[in-house]
């Protein structure tokens, strides 16, 4: 019997059949910052898939630092690029005025133009006070390079970022952890200092917090009716007729199950209970092992009558 990584099997099943069920990564954080106003959907929701533009990145900045309101008032000023919308001016002549951005040259913003990474952790890290000015700190061209190196972005976004199209996705991740992170020469992150502004309230920063704190997640009666159906118990008989018991978990609706390796080791046959009292005592194969980290995979030749995805993603969720 070839001996197989069962754990990673598992994971393996669990993508290719519920593919569907892992849609964009950071969700979470752009509905925590909706809340406060800084990111904000459109008639399509959040289209966290789609890439932003220059403007939509200025526009989330703005709003990252409750300079919103100031902003607009500048809407009817003259400015310096030519290819700015009348309703963008205030957030593109802000931005201009206060070094957040100095557009693409030849009077240009690029309005329209997408939004890449290098540009929006540009404009990331000029929020937290550091400078491209003459590559006092950083240059745009090595911007993401250098948010990982200060600890701004971590591996996964750093390398999601490096090796895909720049999404909102990955806007509403990054700007989540702009406000977390400490402002340069300073002992209080951009969250902090904008409390201590006046442009966000304690309650609004503690909301956004809740993200990183251990959330207990409350199952329905259903959901764990659902659970309790892929639960199974598992007799074992060896072949000096010693018996020992464990549990197991349905993968899938054609007698997958995931169990212990000690459980399977060492037995003749084995006895499959359902969660509803029925009994299985028929043929049980075991298709692989892993007896370092003690799981194993076997079969057995009956069909579930209950709905095993409902049940994986119960799980998942």
């Amino acid at each position: 019997m070839k001996k197989l990584k069962v754990f990673l099997l598992i994971i393996t099943i669990l993508l290719i059949t519920n593919i569907t069920a892992f849609g964009a990564s950071y969700e979470m954080y752009a509905e925590k910052l909706s809340k406060i106003g800084v990111f904000k959907g459109t008639e399509n929701g959040y289209e966290l898939e789609r890439q932003p533009t220059r403007l939509e990145g200025i526009i989330m900045l703005i709003r990252l630092l409750g300079k919103e309101t100031e902003a607009l008032k500048m809407n009817e000023e003259d400015c310096a690029f030519t290819d700015v919308p009348a309703w963008g001016r205030g957030y593109v002549n802000y931005a201009y005025k206060n070094n957040l951005t100095k557009g693409l040259g030849n009077g240009l913003f690029g309005s329209s133009d997408t939004l890449n990474g290098k540009s929006y952790i540009t404009f990331l890290l000029r929020s937290l006070g550091y400078s491209d000015e003459n590559n006092a700190d950083f240059s745009w061209d090595n911007a993401i390079l250098y948010g990982s190196t200060i600890g701004l972005l971590n591996e996964e976004i750093f390398n999601k970022i490096n090796n895909s199209p720049f999404t909102r996705d990955y806007v509403a991740k990054t700007t989540y952890d702009t406000l977390q992170f400490y402002v340069k020469g300073g002992n209080s992150t951009l969250l902090e200092k904008l409390i201590d502004e006046g442009v966000l309230s304690q309650e609004d920063a503690q909301n956004l917090l809740v993200l990183n704190q251990e959330e207990e997640k409350k199952l329905t009666a259903i959901e764990i009716g659902e659970l309790s159906k892929g639960v199974v118990t598992l007799q074992a008989t060896g072949y000096d007729d010693y018996m020992w018991s464990g549990s197991g978990f349905y993968i899938d609706s054609n007698g997958s199950i995931v169990t212990n390796f000690l459980l399977v080791d060492g037995a003749k046959s084995i006895e499959v209970i359902d969660y509803d009292g029925s009994i299985y005592n028929g043929k049980v194969t075991v298709l692989g092992y892993d007896d370092i980290n003690d799981l194993a995979l076997i079969k057995i030749d009956k069909k579930m009558s209950f709905s095993w995805k409902s049940v994986i993603l119960t799980i998942l969720n």
